[in-house]
């Protein structure tokens, strides 16, 4: 997946208004992502299907937080804003906990692995965020697995400052939205995988290279820019909650590589501009409610850990045997200690981090 500055809000730079139902929605993605991750692992046969057919498609998550990220970014960027300071903000936001959670990764694999040296190896290019470029799933998904949407993210950061200048243009936001079509379109259509092997160079070309998964980003920015210029979308916030329940749904029914981004594009989008259309008009919603806010300030800790945690669990299913109740038990137990952990490396880790290495005031926004 965030992947997420205060990650608490999202703010028009001219009128202030907090755009809270951003940062609501983002725990629903994350643990779209737990979800799916806990379902792969499950052991029985009647478990197994069950948790598939409800969180099989889970990854798609993912793909919500980069059209998110696109959109915060391009909603809180001011004018005169440099280069230098945005790179240093974003730093600031993603490393800290990214760095915290990958040296634990590591350190479980490196307890379980009967090659040290090899687990060692595949992690490294994750240490500076550059695994999801290579075409090895020991590589992409070494170290901390869900890091390599991290490694996504940084790619994204760096091209923003080129990006946002096309946004003020009308040729320049026809350009990108022909570019996020051909890179979320071409790939798929002409690849398109049957399954989700990760063996397959078709699977890391669709659903990690950066350089592909871009596009969720940019349709952010567009949907950013759109409604920062008047534009409002024909639904409201609770039409675009079952848009995107629908086009979840429906990918249970789709093939894999058009669960990536495809199906659900245009729902996400819609979501998007109606979270933010509802918090200009001043509504308060679930999504807005004071624990739907603390979980979203989590949810970039949550998501990096939560990987992890589940591989534990999944080693204690496996010693304890038991039945789907005991296996349902200990996932539970997972998701526990995962809210834990994420609300620990917030408190500790992330926002003190980043205060610090802003070197900054603080902004009303900035999520992954």
């Amino acid at each position: 997946m965030s992947t997420q500055a205060t990650p608490s809000a999202a703010a028009t730079p001219s009128a202030g208004v907090r755009l809270d139902s951003l940062t609501g929605l983002r725990f629903p993605a994350a643990l779209a992502v737990f979800a799916f991750h806990a379902s792969t692992h499950s052991l029985d046969g009647t478990v197994h299907d069950v948790a598939m057919a409800i969180a099989g498609r889970g990854y798609i998550g993912v793909a919500f937080f980069f059209m998110l990220s696109g959109f915060v970014l391009t909603w809180s960027r001011r004018e005169g804003d440099d280069v230098r300071g945005f790179y240093r903000r974003r730093f600031a936001r993603i490393a800290p906990v990214y760095w915290v959670c990958l040296a634990g990764a590591t350190l479980l694999l490196l307890l379980a692995s009967g090659n040290p040296i090899k687990a060692i190896v595949a992690a490294l290019p994750s240490v500076v965020a550059l695994q999801a470029w290579i075409p090895v799933p020991a590589v992409y998904f070494g170290g901390n697995g869900p890091g390599w949407s991290i490694s996504a993210e940084a790619f994204f950061y760096l091209c923003f400052p080129l990006l946002v200048l096309a946004l003020p243009h009308r040729r320049g936001r026809i350009g990108l939205g022909v570019l996020a079509a051909v890179l979320m379109l071409g790939p798929a259509l002409v690849l398109h995988p049957t399954g989700s092997d990760q063996t397959d160079p078709a699977f890391w070309a669709i659903y990690v290279l950066p350089a592909t998964r871009i596009s969720d980003f940019i349709v952010g920015m567009l949907v950013a820019h759109a409604v920062k210029n008047g534009w409002r979308p024909p639904v409201g916030l609770g039409g675009a909650l079952l848009l995107s329940l629908g086009a979840y749904a429906l990918t249970g029914v789709t093939p894999p590589w058009s669960t990536v981004s495809i199906v659900t594009v245009v729902p996400f989008a819609l979501l998007l501009a109606a979270a933010a259309t509802s918090d200009l008009s001043g509504r308060r919603t679930v999504i807005t409610s004071p624990v739907a806010m603390r979980l979203g300030e989590w949810s970039y800790a949550f998501y990096l850990v939560q990987a992890s945690v589940l591989k534990v669990q999944h080693e204690f299913a496996q010693r304890l045997g038991g039945g789907p109740a005991l296996e349902w038990s200990l996932v539970l137990v997972a998701f526990a200690v995962c809210l834990a952990l994420s609300g620990a490396l917030y408190t500790i880790v992330e926002r003190p981090m980043e205060r610090r290495w802003r070197h900054a005031p603080r902004r009303l926004t900035e999520a992954t």
